[in-house]
């Protein structure tokens, strides 16, 4: 069975899938990819992924001349909004807008059309959500049990914070490929100063939370924001509370230890890869 390849809108609502009928497409483009870097004194160094713009082919079986207009509207519509959909492949997305057509036109039937797809970063990446639930027991979370800092000057609580004491509650192990991957973390109320650990560096802002609020952290490349959020669907920057001296905004390696106290939260990792994974043969005839 081949992989789909869906098309979403701006909303996150599913619109196409480009390899079911009546709709075939060919995607091999959209596997290629291409690293830029600079170059200096002979040397090569910054590397980042530069591929910009892919070709989409897409044709039409039977009835096709209201399938035409409807990828016309259902692409420029996003493109309007100024806001990018995405393709989604194997698990992978690519946010992008579809900006360009060239149609065939065969035996005076226009049932090809080769779309030019314009990637927002020229990465594809993948979310995947957990819950956590830090049930009390184990150690309460007030103790100060003297390993969260070292000594200066003869006197406990001067100098490094490095974490220990809390995150020794609860635990668990993510596994990515690649490195450089962003997160995003949602911590349910009520909490003051909550705090989740990876591999023992603290990711903490300074708020009180009532029950009814959570609290988001994204730390996805440039993206990086904090936000209280209400119940009823409203938001409040948060960002000047969170902890200056650890920051927060971190990146997820190949392995990370996820360890937490007494908090609820959810956690959404967020890969990144220069291409969707290999399954299977995405060309349909």
């Amino acid at each position: 069975m081949k992989d789909k390849i869906y098309y979403y809108d701006r909303n996150g609502t599913l619109q196409l899938t480009l390899n079911e009928y009546p709709y075939y497409s060919e995607p091999r483009d959209l596997f290629d990819w291409t690293w830029g870097f600079n170059e200096q004194f002979g040397r090569i160094n910054t590397f980042r992924r530069s591929k910009g713009t892919y070709e989409l082919l897409i044709g039409i079986a039977g009835e096709y001349a209201h399938r035409h207009n409807a990828l016309c509207d259902i692409f420029n519509a996003d493109v309007l909004a100024n806001e990018p959909g995405y393709l989604l492949i194997n698990g992978w997305k690519l946010p992008c807008y579809i900006t360009e057509a060239d149609n065939s036109i065969v035996f005076d039937m226009n049932r090809q059309t080769k779309f030019i797809v314009r990637a927002i970063n020229s990465t594809w990446i993948r979310e995947n959500t957990k819950s956590y639930n830090g049930a009390p027991g184990g150690g309460s979370l007030g103790d100060d049990l003297g390993r969260d800092y070292t000594y200066e000057d003869g006197l406990m609580g001067r100098g490094y914070n490095y974490g220990y004491s809390q995150p020794e509650s609860h635990y668990a192990s993510i596994d990515l490929a690649g490195t450089n991957n962003g997160f995003e973390a949602v911590i349910y109320g009520p909490q003051v100063n909550p705090v989740i650990y990876l591999n023992n560096q603290p990711v903490q802002v300074n708020v009180e939370l009532t029950a009814t609020q959570r609290l988001r952290i994204v730390s996805n490349g440039s993206i990086k924001t904090i936000e209280i959020l209400e119940a009823n669907g409203t938001s409040t920057d948060a960002f000047v509370y969170r902890d200056k001296e650890n920051t927060p905004f971190l990146t997820l390696g190949q392995h990370t230890d996820l360890t937490f106290g007494q908090v609820r939260f959810d956690f959404t990792t967020i890969e990144r890869r220069s291409q969707p994974t290999w399954n299977c043969l995405l060309y349909t005839s």
